[in-house]
């Protein structure tokens, strides 16, 4: 029988393989499984009190260090409140990838908890926006993010 392996395992180490070593985040539903994943990983979460003020902080780090800016929110309405940030990394042309939890897949459509359509809210404020299809393709979707 295959091993099944979990979005957040999948996604920590893809970031740990990309050489990321802060992300800037609120907790949430959807993506708390990446707060176990991460420990011990060599990867920092720094812990923000709003989803707006992680993507402002990963746009400064990146700004400041040259690396790609992190961040990780919740879906719904984490997503939204992270939006607003997106647009001041555009303008700067700031390398910054949004991380955010997602409704599953089957239950798109049927009013699942923090429903939402990620990446089409963010397309307009990003570069390029995406939602990972499975946690298969993580590393594969976190490199293309960070290469964009």
């Amino acid at each position: 029988m295959a091993e099944t392996i979990r979005g957040a395992d999948a996604l920590v180490e893809a970031l740990a393989q990309a050489g990321i070593r802060t992300v800037f985040t609120l907790s949430g539903n959807h993506i708390m499984p990446v707060f176990d994943a991460v420990l011990g990983r060599g990867i920092e979460l720094i812990h923000t009190r709003h989803e707006a003020a992680a993507v402002h902080m990963a746009d400064a780090f990146a700004r400041l260090t040259g690396e790609a800016g992190i961040a990780l929110v919740t879906g719904g309405q984490g997503h939204t409140n992270a939006v607003a940030g997106l647009s001041t990394a555009l303008a700067g042309e700031v390398p910054l990838v949004l991380l955010s939890g997602h409704a599953p897949w089957g239950e798109i459509g049927l009013g699942a908890f923090q429903e939402l359509r990620n990446a089409d809210l963010a397309a307009p404020v990003t570069k390029a926006a995406w939602a990972a299809r499975s946690a298969a393709t993580l590393a594969d979707d976190l490199a293309r993010a960070i290469r964009i």
